[in-house]
């Protein structure tokens, strides 16, 4: 009997991180893609697109960066063994809501934060979360591939 499948299969993390990405880089060059409706030009006719924010700029760090550190990971384990993906995803998975949270927090907080610590703070901490989770998560990926191997 064939399985169901659910959110946290393997193609459906790949192709999801490929679509988010697209859709951060069709929204970052919206006069490339001809999206842009407020078109203006620098000194020296070079275009540029006034109204740019076609998602806001918390939307596309998130899906850019998420699928970034996501898409060459579910390649890695998309021709593994269902045991390798599921240990990275599962332990992936929690960082990525943690990562996701993190970011929301810092854009209700504001420029300067609760503290007034600036971007740096912010930058710091999403950082040391962003590494923990590719780290942890190609040791985790290793481990399990040496184990059902």
């Amino acid at each position: 009997m064939e399985k169901i499948n659910k959110v946290g299969n393997k193609k459906t993390i790949l192709l999801g991180s490929i679509l988010i990405l697209s859709i951060v880089v069709i929204s970052e060059n919206p006069l490339f893609f001809g999206f842009c409706k407020n078109i203006s030009s620098w000194y020296g006719g070079i275009e540029y697109c006034v109204d740019n924010n076609v998602l806001p700029e918390y939307v596309r760090q998130i899906g850019g960066f998420l699928s970034l550190s996501l898409l060459p990971l579910s390649l890695i384990t998309y021709w593994m063994k269902e045991q390798a993906f599921r240990a990275w995803w599962n332990f992936a998975s929690n960082w990525v809501v943690l990562i996701i949270f993190a970011t929301f927090i810092f854009e209700i907080m504001g420029d300067g934060g609760s503290l007034n610590m600036g971007g740096g703070f912010e930058i710091l901490v999403l950082g040391i979360l962003y590494t923990i989770m590719i780290v942890g998560s190609i040791v985790k990926i290793v481990r399990t591939y040496q184990k059902t191997r």
